[in-house]
């Protein structure tokens, strides 16, 4: 194994630990048998993977986990594929957003309960602006992945967020956009507060259902 995985493999499995200060290029060198270049290069190579960070003057630090991350590498994934295919967006979303709208049912607090109402609040008021009424509507999705408690759903749906918003932009224009789109939402929260998980699962899965009906038409026509 390279230098750089053995490195990688001994901060993942904890030998060195979040903020710890790893050893100097010359320990580690003597350590693995081999020149201060290739340590120097390992070390660039986990930098460039988020495992490491140079505080200058000081020496070369574990980070800490980020799943920003995560994000942003799916999110280079994304911007390499397809572009358009709602058929895929909107297959990833039923499997991430109706999990994810149960664990709310189980796990959303009142502030969970507030962002996400307050989303819909947003989305009415925003009702004549096609943009802002999607900015709105990725506001409320945003929250409810939140209200799971596992940041994992997080990372998962920020890495679509341009997709969720072009989408949305393009089922905006449907006749029933606004009254439909207010409806499901409606009803998604009501299942959340009253922690129906079965209720909120099925509540999402139709609202998805729908939207997925309403873009590809959108979609069609333009």
């Amino acid at each position: 194994m390279e230098v750089s995985g053995r490195l990688e493999k001994m901060i993942l499995s904890g030998v060195y630990k979040p903020r710890e200060k790893l050893p100097s290029e010359q320990t580690l060198a003597n350590e693995f048998g081999v020149s201060r270049n290739v340590i120097r290069e390992a070390y660039k190579s986990l930098m460039e993977r988020g495992l490491v960070a140079v505080k200058q003057g000081k020496g070369t630090f574990v980070t800490t986990p980020d799943l920003s991350l995560v994000s942003q590498a799916l999110n280079r994934f994304i911007q390499g594929t397809e572009k358009n295919s709602y058929t895929n967006l909107y297959e990833i979303r039923r499997v991430l957003e109706v999990a994810g709208a149960k664990l709310a049912a189980k796990r959303a607090n009142s502030e969970d309960l507030v962002a996400m109402e307050e989303a819909i609040e947003t989305m009415k008021k925003k009702a004549n602006s096609g943009e802002e009424w999607a900015k709105a509507d990725l506001t409320f999705h945003t929250a409810l992945a939140k209200a799971t408690h596992n940041p994992l759903f997080s990372a998962l749906l920020e890495p679509i967020a341009s997709q969720l918003l072009e989408a949305f932009v393009l089922g905006y224009r449907a006749v029933d956009a606004v009254e439909s789109g207010l409806k499901y939402h409606y009803q998604i929260i009501r299942k959340i507060r009253r922690k129906d998980v079965k209720g909120a699962g099925e509540a999402i899965l139709a609202h998805l259902r729908h939207s997925e009906e309403q873009v590809k038409m959108a979609a069609q026509s333009s």
